[in-house]
């Protein structure tokens, strides 16, 4: 789960993403990574939003988080809705 220091800057939610990626064991070239980061980035804000809602459920940031496993299967997107207050992403990788 990406807590707020996460969601500080793009490094640290590219940390997040490498974290991420460790803990599910997925591979992932670097320039894959750069491509993915920003459906990643809106993943990560969408469940950080839903999350703070009084809702009575919590989403998870899930093994399905940068897209790659949709693209593959054929899946359509579910977040549709605008993630609000996420910043816009400036972030460049060199790879």
């Amino acid at each position: 789960m990406a807590d707020e220091k996460d969601l500080e800057s793009d490094e640290a939610l590219w940390a997040f993403y490498e974290r991420w990626r460790k803990h599910y064991n997925l591979e992932r070239r670097r320039d894959e990574m750069a491509y993915r980061f920003d459906k990643f980035k809106r993943t990560v804000f969408h469940v950080h939003q839903v999350n703070h809602r009084n809702l009575p459920y919590k989403l998870e940031v899930n093994m399905f988080a940068d897209g790659k496993l949709a693209e593959i299967y054929g899946l359509k997107p579910v977040m549709d809705e605008k993630v609000e207050n996420m910043p816009e992403s400036g972030f460049s990788r060199k790879i």
